[in-house]
């Protein structure tokens, strides 16, 4: 073999063998691992599904237009559903208990390539909280915190008592309301 060929192609095949990436830490594997609580004793909303399905067509575009996919499958963690609904810039998923009450609410703005508008999740999140967890106040000063976190497409969880929130920033941003 001609040395200007061999060298090159053995600084390709070493590039290519570098060891094997250290495997994940148990804690790092799920959110739902992480999260793991019996069905029987996970907290729930006074709200189900329908309600919760109602409650997301009134908080304006893009969860009010009619979805261009809808599917309900078995979730493994509860043995309750996951219902995800997609919609033209962004997407909700409703997860709820084998009795149908509502777990978490998901909403997601931005979609494959085209980015969302962080702001609307927040403008979102009085009419979430008013449904499913009447009790639940935000100050102004939890606001800003989610904001920034959007902002700067960071992640930010904030407890309100009776329902968590998660935010967190990017093309794609998301909002997680989960009863507690």
């Amino acid at each position: 073999m001609n040395a200007r060929i061999a060298l090159p192609v053995f600084l390709l095949v070493g590039a290519c063998s570098a060891p094997a990436a250290e495997p994940i830490a148990a804690r790092e594997i799920s959110q739902n691992d992480i999260d793991a609580v019996d069905a029987a004793t996970r907290p729930a909303f006074a709200l189900n599904e329908v309600q919760a399905r109602d409650m997301l067509a009134t908080l304006g575009a893009p969860w009010n237009d009619r979805p261009f996919a809808d599917d309900t499958h078995t979730d493994s963690l509860t043995d309750g559903y996951i219902r995800t609904m997609l919609h033209r810039g962004g997407s909700t998923e409703v997860l709820t208990l084998p009795d149908a009450k509502v777990w978490r609410v998901e909403l997601r703005t931005g979609a494959g390539e085209r980015c969302g508008k962080a702001e609307i999740l927040l403008a979102a999140l009085p009419k979430v909280l008013a449904a499913a967890a009447p009790d639940a106040t935000v100050d102004a000063s939890t606001m800003a915190k989610l904001s920034a976190a959007l902002k700067t497409k960071g992640g930010e969880e904030v407890d309100l008592g009776n329902a968590k929130v998660s935010v967190s920033g990017g093309c794609v941003s998301s909002m997680y309301v989960t009863a507690a």
